[in-house]
């Protein structure tokens, strides 16, 4: 859209009025009286508000890539709001799907394949140091992805296999780190351990992290004594002062998703999948720039939180569920929690489950006296998609969606399938006061890239039930 439409000049055809000129009488736009205060009412000032208003709508359009020229008021309306919402709601892939923990890029996410043993780096003993005697490391490839306030998700690591040999034997220097190993797709830093001087192989402790996939060189000065300690803060799993047990890197689908179940074939305790079958890949719609964990040890002082923004409530005990089906045999699941002020009282409004599988619930966790008025309305819950919408308008949608994945007969461990894409059309509701009318927005895309194996491995669970892409 031709934003330049809108702008306002001064009386010398040049300069946009601000709304700082306001504040003197030595500036007008065209039509005003000079020396003349100028009254917030009067059309100069309103057709000043209304077309700076005008073109901030025009140019967040033209940024996001929808058109505005059409002249019908129906048709604008309808791509603003169609923008807002992918905006708003869906930017990017990480916040669509929590089954789905790969590289996040704009608009899509691909499955990750599991990060290879990485190779042994080169270790160098140089200048004066803290470090004296014999030493061992092990080095650890770190998956997940980074938010967009710069902090850091992460779902696996790959630790490097244990070396009987020292790796070097410094005399009161530093050790020069060189040849660090790159990750693959998905790597999003590399941690180094070591062991204490003389100390046994297989007892290496957090030494470092380098989180980027890029740099291969890092400098160790660090005392015995502060081993295992100063971890950087991440989201989603901890870095672990001791090495890592296993390779735990890796998109994963719990085969609890995929439709009709599975065959009574198993490998190494693993049910094989038949051919053919659907996966259900689960989502939920919000903003997750800002997430903050609070564990269940702090859930009696939530009411004290004031901050805006979304909290990530590590543990569900003692949160009133909501109105939608919950079994009982199912466990309190974490979820969302967003925190807004009204009139003054602090608001903890409807939160969206991170359950990996199944369906995804919503609840409301707590809320001010005037909790009536925030209370949602909401689907029937009859379906897969769900959505509820807000007394101020907004409106949220989760549920599952279902995928073909072709696989062919299983061999050994490893099953192909081809590859596949996922465009999720997300019902939104009309503003309709029956609730029903919808239109669907296609505001994600999910693409899975891989080589076509499908290794059973167990990062969370005691047994093999989860397939890594």
């Amino acid at each position: 859209m031709a934003t330049h439409n809108f702008q306002i000049f001064d009386s010398n055809s040049s300069n946009m009025t601000t709304d700082a000129s306001y504040a003197n009488d030595t500036t007008r736009i065209n039509g005003a009286q000079n020396h003349t205060i100028a009254d917030p009412y009067s059309f100069n000032k309103s057709v000043h508000q209304a077309t700076m208003m005008a073109t901030a709508i025009a140019q967040y359009m033209s940024n996001n890539g929808i058109s505005c020229d059409d002249t019908n008021l129906n048709n604008l309306i309808s791509a603003l709001t169609q923008t807002f919402v992918a905006m708003g709601m869906i930017t990017y892939g990480d916040r669509a799907a929590h089954g789905l923990f790969g590289a996040a890029d704009v608009g899509r996410m691909s499955l990750c394949a599991p990060q290879r043993t990485p190779s042994p780096a080169t270790y160098t003993a140089s200048g004066n140091g803290n470090l004296l005697g014999q030493y061992h490391y092990r080095e650890v490839l770190i998956s997940g992805y980074k938010n967009l306030d710069g902090t850091y998700f992460v779902n696996g690591f790959a630790p490097a296999d244990t070396r009987d040999p020292f790796d070097v034997s410094p005399q009161a220097q530093k050790v020069v780190i060189t040849n660090l190993p790159i990750g693959d797709s998905g790597c999003i830093g590399r941690a180094i351990y070591r062991s204490a001087a003389d100390g046994n192989v297989g007892a290496e402790k957090f030494c470092g992290a380098i989180m980027d996939n890029t740099t291969t060189a890092f400098t160790d000065n660090m005392v015995d004594s502060q081993l295992g300690t100063n971890m950087p803060k991440v989201q989603g799993t901890a870095i672990p002062a001791d090495v890592p047990e296993s390779n735990t890197t890796g998109s994963s689908l719990d085969v609890s998703q995929i439709m009709g179940g599975v065959s009574s074939a198993t490998f190494a305790g693993a049910p094989v999948p038949k051919v053919g079958q659907q996966l259900q890949i689960p989502f939920s719609l919000f903003n997750n720039a800002d997430v903050k964990n609070i564990s269940s040890a702090t859930s009696a002082n939530l009411k004290t939180v004031s901050e805006y923004g979304y909290y990530r409530i590590l543990d569900g005990s003692g949160f009133i569920d909501s109105p939608f089906p919950k079994l009982a045999y199912e466990d309190y699941h974490p979820f969302m929690m967003l925190v807004i002020p009204v009139d003054g009282t602090r608001v903890l409004q409807t939160a969206f489950s991170l359950y990996q599988c199944g369906d995804i619930k919503q609840r409301l966790v707590y809320s001010s006296t005037r909790a009536t008025s925030w209370y949602p309305k909401f689907d029937d819950y009859s379906t897969s998609q769900h959505w509820c919408i807000y007394a101020d308008g907004r409106q949220h949608q989760w549920g599952t969606f279902s995928c073909p994945v072709t696989i062919t007969s299983p061999y050994g461990n490893i099953f192909q399938y081809k590859n596949f894409e996922i465009n999720l059309p997300i019902k939104m509701e009309n503003n309709n006061p029956n609730y029903s009318s919808y239109y669907y927005v296609p505001s994600i895309h999910i693409s899975a890239n891989s080589p076509g194996n499908l290794i059973p491995a167990s990062p969370r669970w005691g047994e093999p039930n989860i397939y890594c892409f």
